[in-house]
């Protein structure tokens, strides 16, 4: 996948014939690793109609990997109409099979050193930091290989994830304005490196924070997730997760919420076929069918 992405982007560096050559090539999420963990981040923004955030959602995938467990799997959402850069309230949602996941979480990605566990934390202010190191960790790892490349509405913007969702490239480099939208192919991350990349994520960061509203990150037990899950843990039991009406559309907070979820645990799937071998053909009929 990654190397699909800079096929398209070493062509042009039009980022208008660039998003055409994107949606065109049916490319929907770039795929990296960290910590042995499986990263896919959504190339695509979606659209909450209902939404009044700058959001973006993390879905722990289970996987048929005793050693891993699962994948993770982000995506942006914005309300209509709006851009990569914005004034909105910056939010973070994490969608778990099962909220004792968070100790997973913590134990694959968490980088400092700490003697409470997410799962038993009790402070609120110290689950909200670990969340926001495990996001901005996920960000930063997909950003390597998607450039910072987001379609929003069929549009390419071009992403900053050194100083937070939702800052546009051009605040990491004020001094370059519009002058930023040209790096096409060549990455913004190339262009960093050699323009004095610590002096200038350091003003950047302190500029671009004056005015972030970023949300405490939240946690959702997420019904397709949890079925998945359970097929997975015990795949020769009678359970049918079609005919659970927690999964079905009309039962989530929101549809977006839902065709986020289907589209999270198709692309995770679709990428890695061996995970289905295992499981019954009902249960592989019941993933193939959460891609439409």
């Amino acid at each position: 996948m990654i190397s699909q992405l800079k096929q398209i982007t070493s062509k042009t560096s039009d980022l208008a014939v660039m998003g055409r050559e994107i949606m065109a090539s049916g490319l929907h999420s770039v795929h990296t690793q960290w910590k042995s963990i499986d990263l896919f981040g959504a190339l695509y923004a979606a659209e909450d109609s209902e939404g009044e955030t700058d959001a973006t959602h993390y879905f722990l995938i289970p996987i048929p990997d005793p050693l891993r467990g699962f994948t993770i799997y982000s995506k942006r959402v914005l309300p209509p109409g709006v851009g990569a850069e914005n004034c909105l309230p910056k939010e973070r949602i994490f969608h778990l099979p099962d909220p004792s996941t968070l100790a997973h979480l913590e134990t694959a990605l968490i980088t400092s050193q700490t003697t409470t566990s997410l799962q038993n934390a009790s402070d609120e202010s110290l689950l909200a930091k670990h969340l926001d190191e495990i996001a901005d960790r996920i960000d930063t790892e997909t950003y390597k290989v998607s450039g910072g490349i987001l379609l929003i509405g069929g549009a390419v913007a071009l992403i900053n994830p050194v100083v937070g969702i939702g800052i546009a490239a051009k605040a990491l480099l004020p001094s370059l304005g519009n002058s930023a939208i040209q790096l096409g192919s060549k990455f913004l991350g190339d262009k960093l490196r050699n323009q004095k990349q610590s002096v200038l994520e350091s003003k950047a960061r302190k500029e671009a924070e004056k005015d972030l509203k970023r949300l405490k990150p939240q946690t959702l037990t997420n019904p397709l997730l949890r079925s998945l899950h359970a097929i997975l843990t015990n795949p020769e039991s009678n359970y049918d997760p079609s005919m659970d009406q927690r999964n079905w559309a009309d039962s989530f907070p929101s549809q977006s919420q839902y065709q986020m979820t289907c589209e999270a645990i198709h692309e995770v799937y679709q990428s890695q076929q061996t995970f289905l071998k295992p499981l019954p053909a009902s249960h592989k009929h019941w993933i193939d069918s959460l891609k439409a």
